[in-house]
Formats: structure tokens, C-alpha cells, sequence
């Protein structure tokens, strides 16, 4: 269980760095 919170925190973390990379470009 503690693997899958993981992974789905780095996924998390990955979609906000994304998202500012977008905001970022604008």
C-alpha cells in the first residue's frame, strides 16, 4: 500500500511540475 502512495505522489509531483512548466510558457 505505502508503494502505490508513493508512486502516486511522484505522479502527482510529475502533473504540478508539468502544469507549472505549462503556466511557465504562457
Amino acid at each position: 500500500v505505502k508503494y502505490i502512495a508513493i508512486l502516486n505522489i511522484i505522479k502527482s509531483i510529475k502533473e504540478l511540475i508539468k502544469s507549472i512548466k505549462e503556466e511557465n510558457v504562457k
